[in-house]
């Protein structure tokens, strides 16, 4: 008997919640794309199978189930269409009456963790946004050991929550941390005032934004982005470059085989791993979830 879902269009592997009440004896999940992407992120694939059947499962045409990305969450429950540009119409529509509005294969909340995928209906662009994710991971351990909230010579501040301060007020308070500890970079991805000028300037922003973790993680994006981000997912840019030109924006990272940061000799700059361990984890980054 033929598998009873659509396997090849799983994120991931069998869906045990449903099996009991699913007439079939086989399940062939070879080559989804779910069971690498479980694996890279610590995540049991059985279970992102279970979810993305549970909130977008749809009959298939094998007497199964199958979830679908094009399904956008109403008022009303889902909603589906044939295509990304139905798909697209209609988030956009939802997005002006509120602000919660779900979408994709996993029903993706766009207000609390759009920031995390280009395109949530799009399966590939999310694989290529999770890659984006563990190369912002990847800079983040470096610069902050991944706190929001960490500024100059101080890595593990908490008692004050920059998501709490605008754009405008962050960099009232860089001003402040030049005086008192000698630089201004601040956030999980050390940004410098001058670079957050650059960045409010290009990005068109305000001023007056929340300086939240998904603001900071689209900054960040745009910061990788300057260093050969598109081109390196799309494979035109070698890992070895690619982590040389991120060097060169993040002082935490080595530039070279050298070891030493490309601003060792500002402001006491040092890089706190080494170049092969930067070059193997972008090439782990890129090979654990199984390309297009």
């Amino acid at each position: 008997m033929s598998t009873c879902l659509s396997a090849r269009l799983l994120p991931a592997g069998a869906l045990m919640l449903l099996a009991v009440s699913l007439p079939c004896r086989a399940l062939d999940l070879t080559g989804t794309l779910g069971e690498p992407t479980g694996k890279h992120h610590g995540l049991d694939p059985v279970l992102l199978s279970a979810i993305a059947l549970l909130v977008t499962g749809q009959p298939s045409s094998r007497d199964g189930l199958t979830p679908w990305a094009w399904t956008p969450g109403t008022e009303v429950g889902n909603r589906l269409f044939e295509s990304r540009q139905g798909t697209g119409i209609a988030r956009d529509a939802m997005a002006q009456r509120k602000t919660d509005v779900d979408v994709g294969l996993l029903r993706i909340d766009l207000e609390r963790r759009g920031h995390r995928v280009a395109d949530p209906a799009s399966f590939p662009d999310v694989i290529d946004r999770w890659r984006a994710s563990a190369v912002l991971d990847l800079v983040a351990g470096p610069e902050s050991r991944g706190n929001y909230n960490a500024w100059y010579r101080e890595a593990q501040q908490q008692e004050v929550q920059l998501a709490d301060l605008t754009i405008g007020e962050v960099g009232a308070l860089q001003a402040q941390l030049v005086r008192r500890n000698g630089g201004s970079a601040i956030g999980r991805y050390q940004i410098i005032d001058d670079t957050l000028d650059g960045l409010v300037a290009r990005m068109g922003l305000t001023g007056k934004e929340p300086f939240t973790p998904a603001l900071q993680d689209r900054m960040a994006l745009q910061l990788a982005r300057d260093a050969g981000l598109n081109a390196w997912l799309a494979g035109t840019l070698a890992d070895e470059r690619f982590a040389a030109n991120l060097a060169r924006v993040w002082a935490g990272l080595p530039g070279d085989h050298q070891g030493r940061s490309v601003y060792a000799r500002i402001q006491g700059n040092r890089a706190t791993i080494g170049w092969r361990t930067l070059v193997a984890a972008l090439r782990r980054i890129r090979s654990d979830i199984i390309s297009r």
